[in-house]
């Protein structure tokens, strides 16, 4: 089963929650790919560029390079719009808003799929989500680095 990381989650990871690093490490063993989407590599690249150019601070961008040597990115294709429009509509009957770039990140991968998040959004649309096979595991925000 693959693994796709949201923004939130990685940046949890940069914080140092254990609750989100043991859960990678546990979720890993079995998986059979680790990923993020395009859109979550966007959503990275604007927060490395911003403080490049603002503090001229690499960390950020080192910190991602270091990443993306690990991880696979799924693109958004045809199928992951598609999924994302039924359940965004299926949202909409039931009164629910849902965010675009939340919903494309989660649906970038096909199912079977994990999805680590530390994104309220996700874990509400949970049920959502697992009709069309990315299980959603959400890991609460650490508040310290000791979380």
């Amino acid at each position: 089963m693959k693994l796709i990381m949201d923004t939130s989650f990685l940046l949890e990871l940069k914080r140092g929650n254990k609750r989100a690093i043991n859960l990678l490490r546990e979720e890993s063993e079995s998986a059979s790919d680790i990923g993020i989407s395009i859109l979550t590599l966007y959503e990275l690249l604007v927060g490395s560029i911003y403080l490049l150019l603002k503090n001229g601070d690499l960390r950020e961008r080192l910190w991602l390079d270091e990443i993306l040597k690990w991880v696979s990115i799924y693109s958004l294709d045809e199928d992951s719009v598609k999924r994302a429009a039924e359940i965004r509509a299926r949202g909409m009957v039931n009164g629910e808003a849902i965010p675009d770039m939340d919903l494309l990140i989660a649906t970038s991968v096909g199912g079977p799929a994990k999805l680590l998040t530390c994104d309220e959004d996700h874990e509400r649309i949970k049920k959502l989500l697992d009709e069309i096979g990315i299980h959603v595991i959400y890991v609460s925000p650490s508040r310290t680095k000791a979380d």
